[in-house]
């Protein structure tokens, strides 16, 4: 009977560990549906995926759009695909290629047990002051 009781134990365990989701398929799975959102320019979509702050820098982009006679389903669609995940504890970096086939990166954080999309604004006016030049 002790040797039943270890070996169903041991199954449970296997189990269990087998339909659990590993940290990199977790934050693969965040980006790419952060991604797939931002390419039907669906901003609501996108924000699901984000801590609080860069949730309100993407629904006051939206709001900007629509302020200056803009609609988002006017921007273009753009297609990205994940190349790789660096995950170091409570934050991911996430390497992706926009359909132009530029490299670009999104960084996550772990934020009470879930995954985040996390844009800081000041990391964004710095990369466009960099392409500016």
């Amino acid at each position: 009977m002790k040797v039943l009781k270890m070996l169903f134990t041991i199954f449970l365990g296997l189990s269990l560990n087998a339909c659990a989701v590993s940290e990199e398929d977790q934050v693969r799975k965040v980006a790419t549906g952060f991604l797939e959102a931002l390419e039907e320019n669906d901003f609501e979509g996108a924000a699901a995926y984000c801590d609080n702050s860069t949730k309100q820098l993407l629904l006051s982009v939206e709001e900007l759009v629509r302020e200056y006679g803009g609609n988002t389903a006017d921007l273009p669609n753009n297609e990205f695909k994940v190349t790789s995940v660096v995950i170091n504890e409570n934050e991911a970096n996430v390497n992706y290629t926009n359909a132009e086939g530029k490299d670009d990166q999104l960084y996550l954080t772990k934020i009470d047990g879930d995954w985040k999309v996390s844009i800081d604004k000041e990391d964004l006016d710095k990369e466009e002051m960099d392409k500016e030049e």
